[in-house]
């Protein structure tokens, strides 16, 4: 693996893994999935207001909540991809990529 496919896979890693574990997505999509997965939102009201948390059902709604072990799936994703179908996922990752560069830009940007 040349250097551009390590960072482009790299920086479709990071993307991908945000979607999955902090972003509720396009009509959302990520959320609808993270709760499939068994991530359930729970509110509840203290003295100092209402909370907001996330739990975990089973094993699978754990890793989503994790954004290291969710980037380590996604990781493996991206490498026995490039492994299947070397010319394809660069295809694959590239909007990814892209949509990660902007917001790393957007946020070297704003400081």
């Amino acid at each position: 693996m040349d250097l551009f496919t390590f960072v482009l896979y790299a920086l479709a890693v990071w993307r991908l893994t945000m979607l999955l574990v902090y972003e509720t997505g396009p009509g959302g999509l990520f959320a609808r999935l993270r709760a499939l997965a068994g991530v359930q939102t729970v509110q509840t009201i203290t003295a100092q207001g209402q909370q907001v948390a996330q739990v975990a059902t089973n094993w699978l709604g754990a890793a989503l909540l994790c954004f290291k072990c969710t980037s380590v799936w996604c990781a493996l994703f991206f490498c026995l991809g490039h492994l299947l179908w070397p010319h394809g996922m660069p295809w694959l990752a590239s909007p990814l990529a892209l949509s990660a560069a902007a917001i790393l830009l957007t946020n070297v940007e704003r400081r």
